[in-house]
């Protein structure tokens, strides 16, 4: 059969549309009251992510929306991407002037990504079952893959979470000590643990500086993910404002060696 089509919520946020001017000072006031706080690392990390965040919900709320939660086609490439962008901005730029040569432009368009669909889906088949000709099962996996027959995996039936995932960890905890110890038998060499004497310890480190950061910013693409409460386009948009609380939370994460947050 097809594979049926279920939907999922996705959360964004329009950053595009922020008021530069008005973000900037909104950001400069609450960094500035941070960076004079002198608690301890975890609580001004804590304190940094909750209050930027605050800022980012002021000038970019975050909505959800529901969409269509299509499986990933084996077929779908760069070229194809490329003409359904093309496609879709054609067809926004119709709706929006409703002029016959619009009109004309997006219809050409249309049927050149459906025969582009269709020269890409046979094109990717018929590689595969030629790849899968000598071999009966791969060529029923694959098969299974495409009509979305495909078996979940299954875990072991046990109501305890916990107790499951401690016996997977008791597992292959033991399953290692088992290759190392014959790793040791077959060399016949005893590994013994170093005695506390033979380590460096580290007691303090070097600080960083403004100049430091702002020289990694520089040398390095900004990029973010969900734990940080700024995107990466806000991040480089702002990042001489970012500098000194960022140099700040660094040392304050050295000098107490934490980090936590």
């Amino acid at each position: 059969g097809m594979p049926s089509q279920t939907k999922k919520i996705i959360k964004f946020r329009n950053v595009a549309n922020v008021n530069t001017d008005m973000f900037k000072s909104d950001l400069s006031n609450t960094l500035s009251s941070i960076s004079s706080d002198q608690t301890s690392f975890e609580q001004k990390i804590m304190r940094y992510n909750n209050e930027v965040l605050e800022i980012l919900d002021k000038h970019a709320p975050e909505y959800s929306k529901m969409i269509r939660d299509e499986p990933d086609s084996k077929w779908f490439d760069s070229a194809y991407k490329a003409a359904r962008s093309r496609r879709r901005k054609a067809e926004k730029t119709w709706k929006k002037t409703q002029t016959e040569n619009d009109r004309y432009y997006f219809e050409y368009l249309r049927t050149y990504c459906n025969n582009l669909a269709d020269t890409k889906k046979k094109e990717f088949f018929k590689r595969h079952f030629i790849k899968y000709n000598y071999s009966q099962k791969s060529l029923y996996q694959f098969v299974d893959t495409f009509l979305d027959n495909e078996k979940s995996l299954v875990l072991p039936s046990n109501e305890d979470l916990q107790k499951t995932v401690d016996e997977f960890n008791q597992f292959f905890t033991t399953k290692i000590e088992r290759i190392r110890q014959s790793f040791r038998s077959e060399s016949g060499i005893t590994q013994d643990t170093p005695s506390s004497a033979e380590f460096n310890e580290l007691s303090d480190f070097d600080l960083t500086t403004e100049d430091e950061i702002r020289e990694i910013l520089k040398e390095t693409d900004i990029k973010s993910c969900d734990l940080d409460p700024l995107p990466a386009c806000l991040m480089r948009e702002n990042k001489d404002l970012l500098v000194p609380i960022l140099c700040d939370l660094v040392n304050a994460s050295l000098t107490s060696g934490s980090m936590d947050g």
